[in-house]
């Protein structure tokens, strides 16, 4: 079974962490929420959300997966990590699955893995995505990189990574469990 890492950090987009994380954990799929900093992690919309690991207790290369949520705190906290965007960059070099969406492909771009990618992330922060293809559209993958557009695209997004982890079938199932 894939072990997929949800880093979350204070600033983080509360939504799209519990829309992922709940529907990934619908396909059976082994996440842990992964915080930067401490246990405790105040959103970007002020709701408290607790880690199950944090970035000290936790070995990123440990993995198969990496996501990471937007929210513009958030996300800066990311691209100011540097042992997270060390293990991004590992990540990427073994071609295991990065996920990111809204503003978080900021990280990945600051971690210099977006060059000439195609990828999407939330409109306003597009033309900060310097290295990549930006292509607007609400999912994108290329590659071992996924990304996708903000907190609307969620379900869309976990349900890509359920069907790149577990299959197509897998990915319907869940879907027509949540009436989508």
């Amino acid at each position: 079974m894939s072990k997929i890492a949800l880093v979350i950090a204070d600033g983080s987009e509360e939504m799209e962490i519990v829309i992922i994380a709940d529907v990934l954990r619908r396909a059976d799929l082994d996440v842990d929420l992964v915080s930067i900093l401490g246990e405790k992690v105040l959103c970007s919309r002020k709701v408290s959300l607790c880690a199950d690991r944090t970035l000290d207790s936790a070995e990123l290369s440990d993995y198969d997966v990496i996501i990471l949520p937007g929210g513009m705190d958030g996300t800066q906290s990311f691209i100011r990590h540097e042992p997270l965007l060390g293990a991004l960059q590992s990540h990427h070099s073994e071609g295991k699955l990065l996920c990111a969406i809204c503003a978080a492909p900021l990280a990945l771009d600051s971690a210099g893995i977006l060059k000439g990618r195609a990828v999407t992330c939330h409109p306003s922060v597009s033309d900060r995505v310097t290295s990549a293809n930006y292509t607007g559209k609400r999912v994108e993958r290329d590659g071992n990189i996924l990304t996708s557009q903000g907190p609307g695209t969620a379900f869309e997004f976990a349900l890509e990574i359920i069907a790149e982890l577990k299959g197509h079938d897998a990915a319907q199932s869940v879907r027509s469990g949540l009436v989508l």
